[in-house]
Order: C-alpha cells, then sequence, then structure tokens
C-alpha cells in the first residue's frame, strides 16, 4: 500500500479543525502521513491538533511563526515522504473513501495529478460544486484547454491531488505572500502535466465561512493588486504554450471582468492599476466574451 501525504495549514480553526482531523483519520486508505503545519495559529486549534496525535502515531506536527497559507503548504510538501500528496484546508473535510479513490484513479490511468468534485457546504446545505458527469484524461495542456472550453476548470488546490515525485522534481512552490495562490498554482502544475485526469466523484466538502480569507478579501486592496500580478504572470506562462493560448486568454479575460465589476465602487482608487495592466485594451479585443457576460454598460464605460 502506498504512502500518502496529507498537508494541513492551521491557522485559526479551532471551530472546525476537529471535524476536518476527524474526516482524515477515519479514512478507509490507512497508509497515511498526516502533515499539520501550525502557522502561528493563535486560538486552541492546536490542542484539538495534539489530542488527536496523542492516539494516531501517522500524524506529524511542525510548528512555525505565521507566514501565511502558500508558505505552510510550501514547508508540508517539502516534508511530504509519500507517493502521492494532497492539499486539505483545515476549515475542509474529507468523505471516508476519498484517499482510496484518488489513489485507485492515479494508478488506474496512470496520471500525475488527478482532479474530481466537491460538495460546497454551506452549513445549512450543500450543492455540487462541479456540474459534469464525464471522466477526461488528456495532456496537461489538453485537459486545460478542455476544461476552459466546458468551464468546469477549477484553480482551487483541494480539487486535486498530486503524484509527489512530479511536484518535487519541477520544484513546484505556492507563491509565498499571495492571495488568490491556487490560480498561480494550478496553471503551472497543470501545464507541466503529462497526463491529468478528472472524475467527477464527490470526495471533498469545502466549507463556505463568512470569515473566511477567500470571503473575507472581496474589498482588499491586496486581493486586487495579487490577483492582477497573478494574472500577468499566467498571461505570460501561456505564451509558450501557443496550441491553448487563445482558450487561456479567453479565461483571464472573463477573470479581468469578473475583478473590475468587484471592486467597481472603486474605480478611482483603482483606475491606476487598471491602466498599468491594460485591461480596457484586453476586453475590448473580446466583444464576444462582454456579448456574453451581457456586460455592455461596462464596454461603454472603458470606450
Amino acid at each position: 500500500m502506498k504512502k500518502i501525504s496529507i498537508v494541513i495549514p492551521v491557522y485559526n480553526v479551532e471551530k472546525y479543525i476537529y471535524k476536518c482531523l476527524n474526516s482524515v483519520v477515519q479514512q478507509t486508505y490507512s497508509n497515511l502521513e498526516i502533515i499539520i503545519v501550525n502557522d502561528g495559529t493563535k486560538d486552541d486549534s492546536m490542542t484539538v491538533v495534539e489530542k488527536f496525535s496523542k492516539t494516531d502515531s501517522r500524524i506529524k506536527i511542525l510548528n512555525q511563526e505565521n507566514n501565511g497559507l502558500s508558505a505552510a503548504r510550501n514547508k508540508g510538501l517539502e516534508l511530504a515522504t509519500g507517493e502521492y500528496v494532497y492539499f486539505l484546508d483545515s476549515d475542509d473535510y474529507l468523505e471516508k473513501e476519498a484517499i482510496s479513490k484518488m489513489v485507485f484513479k492515479m494508478d488506474e490511468y496512470g496520471s500525475q495529478i488527478v482532479m474530481f468534485n466537491s460538495y460546497i457546504d454551506y452549513e445549512s446545505y450543500k450543492e455540487k460544486y462541479i456540474e459534469f458527469n464525464k471522466i477526461i484524461t488528456l495532456s496537461g495542456e489538453d485537459f486545460l484547454q478542455t476544461v476552459i472550453r466546458k468551464r468546469i476548470y477549477k484553480p482551487t488546490v483541494w480539487s486535486y491531488f498530486y503524484e509527489t515525485a512530479y511536484l518535487k522534481t519541477n520544484e513546484y512552490q505556492f507563491q509565498n505572500g499571495l492571495i488568490h495562490e491556487d490560480e498561480e498554482w494550478s496553471i503551472k502544475v497543470i501545464l507541466g502535466a503529462n497526463k491529468v485526469t478528472f472524475f467527477p466523484e464527490i470526495l471533498h466538502n469545502y466549507l463556505k465561512r463568512m470569515n473566511s480569507i477567500t470571503s473575507n478579501k472581496k474589498r482588499s486592496k491586496k486581493s486586487i493588486t495579487d490577483m492582477l500580478f497573478i494574472l500577468k504572470l499566467n498571461e505570460e506562462r501561456v505564451n509558450y504554450h501557443v496550441k491553448i493560448k487563445k482558450t487561456c486568454q479567453d479565461l483571464f479575460t472573463r477573470q479581468y471582468i469578473d475583478l473590475f465589476f468587484q471592486y467597481s465602487n472603486n474605480k478611482k482608487e483603482y483606475i491606476s492599476l487598471i491602466k498599468k495592466y491594460e485591461i480596457n485594451k484586453k476586453i475590448k479585443s473580446f466583444r464576444s466574451i462582454i456579448k456574453y457576460y451581457k456586460y455592455k454598460f461596462f464596454y461603454r464605460r472603458l470606450k
């Protein structure tokens, strides 16, 4: 039985970490290396973790000062000794057979990355994350083009299961200090893979809570600055992939549009960034996307 590493960064999640860890230790797949990276948590999260560690020798704890989610994931990846690795957020949780099914699909298709479906847990109800029910197995480049065209591409790192050697050999790292770090990570990691598989089974539960980093970033100036930086990086990256450049540019343009609308109340504050990244020029070159989104007033505003 192959060893599987599960990396769980922990920061101020005392209300949620029990459910997360319990879902991991109760997995039907037993050969696990559970790496907890304490990212300087200020609450009692680690008290819960330490109780689990006393009865489960598979749990390894690393304590560090607060350096952010990316740094914690990078440290966990550095420590991972399993053949495959999975990054789980500490307020999310897994279905009981999740790891078994991830391993089975990875081995069945000989993939370096496996993507699967999740539930979004709103605490009072759940909904499927991806509405698509077919298996896809392609090279990284073709996979990315296909999932973007089918509008099922998700950058969220917890949607993927990775071959550890693939990540380490290519020295893939999460960019430290960024919000939206998954947006930068997933494009580069998928593009470099020889084979990526999507299968539609729901294996993971994403807890949608209002006080999370993701929920609080809407009006943050750092949020828009980081996302613009990542979009520029991703545009430069796909320039080397002529076959899928147009498809990826369509995705990036939609992201620019969504980003602008998210911050439209603060247009004056962000106008310098909009000019710097030439968002208006990018959008004007994609009239079909504007029509698709019915953002006609937005297009007029940029003339």
